[in-house]
């Protein structure tokens, strides 16, 4: 990262080259899979997994060697790990809820160290929510969403 920078320079040049990995899409590619049911929701997944292959593909080129958990503490997280960990960081939520594992170690590596190693760090676990409340929430989104769609 240069001096003076907020960001280590990988995270400012992902949305700068290739813009469909700005964060919208990606928000928009789980609120489907989540709000959705049936053959629409196997569409959407579809389309998130092959949104989330080409950001892994892409994360190779930032992390050459293979793992982005080395560079990864409390002190140096920039504000692409931080919108990343907002987006995918309840992937076990959405599994326990939608029985579809979005983040997988086999077909995502990067994406899941990556993962892993930002919610492990003691600040994410202070200020996410606890498992159950946000259980609750994303069951509460779903069922209002399913239900709106119904009537």
């Amino acid at each position: 990262m240069k001096p003076g920078r907020m960001l280590p320079d990988f995270c400012l040049m992902i949305p700068m080259k290739e813009p469909k990995f700005a964060s919208g899409p990606l928000f928009e590619g789980v609120g489907r899979v989540v709000t959705i049911d049936g053959e629409a929701q196997e569409k959407a997944t579809n389309d998130l997994f092959e949104k989330l292959k080409v950001l892994e593909e892409e994360m190779k080129e930032f992390f050459p060697g293979g793992s982005p958990t080395p560079s990864i503490n409390g002190e140096n997280m920039g504000l692409l790990d931080i919108l990343r960990c907002t987006l995918f960081g309840p992937y076990k939520i959405h599994e326990e809820v939608l029985g579809i594992k979005m983040i997988d170690p086999e077909r995502n590596p990067l994406l899941s160290s990556w993962l892993i190693a930002l919610t492990e760090q003691p600040v994410m676990k202070e200020i996410n929510p606890p498992h159950e409340k946000l259980l609750a929430l994303v069951h509460f989104i779903r069922q209002n969403a399913l239900q709106s769609s119904v009537a």
